[in-house]
This record gives structure tokens, sequence and C-alpha cells, in this order.
């Protein structure tokens, strides 16, 4: 059969319904296809201190991160001890803590929580003589890229309880700034600025990380 006796108009309106066709059919098509869930299983794989590009720490690594069960655990201490009596110089400054967090699956969420004062101190007073600066989630690389700025979560300058949302596999730095008034009285070596808690909201294993931060 031909198009004899068809109008330019009416071939347009054959070609525009023929098009109008094509798209629903692919829409449909694509909504066909299944949608294909995305699996949270990442888990703690390791802490450390970051070292790339621009991260330091005014800390060091006194116990190596060890898993055992469905937690891992790592303990830092200040690079000098907070004793204001033998160093005054330790009264009124930053210390920054870059600690490098790898995560080897993808994660719902990673929540943050620690408090000054948490953990156990037989002299010193970290509640009344620090406060928490900020509160930074990077990437771990020369060039790093800021994942989440957790500031505002900072709760009276002395607690955190923060989250990060998803997060893919990567090595992340969480970053906090604490700092420091006048020290009165005396840090005693191994007393705890914080015992700091991190916990993954995911399938795999070790879900749970525990920081403890302590004095020199």
């Amino acid at each position: 059969m031909g198009m004899k006796g068809v109008s330019p108009l009416g071939v347009l309106a054959l070609l525009i319904v023929g098009l109008l066709a094509i798209a629903a059919l692919a829409a449909y098509v694509q909504l066909a296809v299944p949608t294909v869930p995305v699996e949270y299983e990442g888990e703690f794989d390791d802490v450390y201190l970051a070292t790339k590009g621009p991260f330091y720490s005014d800390f060091s690594e006194v116990a190596d991160a060890n898993i055992s069960g469905d937690t891992l655990t790592a303990t830092y201490a200040t690079l000098i001890p907070l004793n204001a009596t033998d160093n005054p110089a330790v009264n009124s400054r930053d210390y920054v803590l870059a600690l490098a967090i790898d995560i080897d699956g993808a994660v719902k969420n990673m929540e943050i929580s620690g408090k000054l004062g948490n953990g156990v101190a037989s002299t010193g007073d970290p509640a009344n003589d620090f406060v928490i600066k900020s509160v930074q989630l990077w990437t771990h690389e020369d060039n790093p890229t800021l994942k989440a700025d957790l500031t505002k979560y900072i709760e009276d300058q002395i607690e955190i309880d923060a989250e990060t949302g998803p997060l893919e596999k990567d090595t992340y730095v969480l970053e906090i700034v604490f700092h420091s008034k006048v020290i009165s009285p005396d840090f005693t070596t191994g007393d705890d600025l914080m015992q700091l808690e991190l916990e993954l909201d995911t399938d795999g294993d070790v879900d749970t990380a525990q920081i403890t931060i302590e004095s020199a």
C-alpha cells in the first residue's frame, strides 16, 4: 500500500507518532531493567596516623591497631607530656590528630562519638582543660578532598556526635583538632583525653573502632 493521496502534514504526523512510540518503548525497557541494590558489607581494615599530603599529627602511636572479634582498637598519645609545670608551652595550643581509616567496602554510614574526659585519668582534667576545635573527614591523598565538615556537630566544645552518611571503599582521614587552655592540674602519663568510638552501619563484621587518645 503506497502513500498516494496522503498529504505532507499526514506524513509528518505519522513520523511524529512513530518517534513517540519508539521513545515510549525505550522508556519502558529502561524501567523494566531491575535496579541492582548496593551491598553495604564494608568493615574496618586498619587505622593509623595519616601522612600523605598536608596531614600530620601531634600524637604518636602507642599500640598498633588490633582487631578482635568485631572491634578494632588503637591508642595514640601526645608527642609531649601534658605537664604545664615542666613545660608551659603545652598551654593554649592546638593538638592535631589525623587518623587514616581504611574501610574495605561500602557502608551506609559511620557514626563518630567521643567526649573529653570520658576515659580514665588519674590527675588530668580534659573536660576543663581542652576543647574540641574542629572535626573533618577527608580523603587520604596528596591533594585531599573534604568529604564532610563535622565541626557543627561538636557539642559544648567537649563532645562530638556525628554521622558521615554513605561511604565507599577507601581510606579516609578523620582530622580532629583539640585546643588546650591552661592545663591544671598536670596530666599523668597515660591519662586519657578521650575515648573515641567509630561505628559503621554495615553487614560487614568489623563494624566498631575504639580509639584511646591519651597524654604521653
